[in-house]
């Protein structure tokens, strides 16, 4: 029996736990790996049974190590109040980004735009059905988005880059009292004009991690489709063993952004391949 491990590790006592029922925004916030306990780059961990979610017989053990950034992307989706008849920009196509234009594809958002300035990440992202993508570096997003919305600007912007740059970009581009919804970790301090959203009653709303509903959705979702699966595995571009992940993994995704998506490291030679 296979399972995706939820890496949320939390207090369950504090008033997001007990009260709002919201792990992922806990005041003692921690990941398996990275603020608790031991990693998953091993061929062997522990964690507790209740964090085990079971994945279909039928699901590809690669499809579902790579869900996770999906499933940040489902979360954010839903916190955001995007619906059909809406217009979204999307500012960053990495595995999340690529993962809300899925998301959205599947509620039938009516207009999608995409920034990315990653050419094998803007092909995947017309592959998986953006209606616009634009390159930062050659394009103006703003007014590319504003002219793909009657000259009005998205109706929701999604940050998914955590930049000065990348923020100001999704402000922009949003129409009159529209959103902006950040996804990304930001590395420090930036420079911001809280008057770009004054004056318009734009808003800027913020989204952390995910839900264990939001597990079992994406689960569902997108395990069951077999389009969505092969989606999903395009965005693999490297697979490596656990002796390759410091150096053809780590350093492959810093030093060689332009090459990858998403790095997929195990010690399942079933999944090399």
């Amino acid at each position: 029996m296979e399972v995706f491990i939820n890496p949320t590790v939390a207090c369950g006592d504090c008033y997001a736990c007990k009260e709002l029922q919201c792990e992922n925004v806990c005041e003692k916030i921690g990941f398996l790996g990275i603020h608790a306990h031991t990693g998953a780059f091993a061929e062997l961990m522990n964690f507790e049974a209740r964090r085990g979610i079971h994945l279909p017989a039928d699901l590809p053990l690669d499809v579902g190590a790579v869900l996770e950034p999906v499933m940040v992307a489902k979360h954010a989706a839903m916190r955001s109040g995007v619906k059909p008849s809406h217009s979204v920009l999307i500012v960053g196509c990495g595995p999340v980004g690529l993962g809300l234009l899925l998301v959205c594809k599947q509620m039938g958002v009516k207009k999608i735009v995409v920034s990315e300035i990653s050419q094998r990440r803007l092909a995947l992202a017309r592959e998986f059905g953006a209606h616009v993508v634009c390159n930062p570096k050659e394009d103006d997003v703003v007014a590319v988005t504003k002219k793909e919305t009657d000259g009005l600007g998205a109706d929701f912007a999604f940050d998914i880059s955590g930049t000065a740059a990348s923020l100001e970009t999704a402000v922009r581009s949003i129409r009159i009292q529209g959103t902006v919804s950040v996804v990304a970790l930001f590395e420090g301090a930036i420079q911001f004009k809280p008057n770009d959203l004054l004056l318009m009653e734009k808003s800027i709303r913020w989204m952390f991690a995910y839900s264990e509903e939001d597990i079992k959705d994406v689960i569902r979702d997108f395990g069951a489709n077999k389009e969505w699966r092969e989606k999903i595995q395009s965005m693999i571009t490297l697979r490596l063993g656990l002796t390759d992940a410091v150096e053809k993994g780590f350093h492959g995704i810093i030093d060689r952004k332009e090459e990858h998506v998403k790095i997929l490291i195990t010690s399942n030679r079933g999944i090399m391949e």
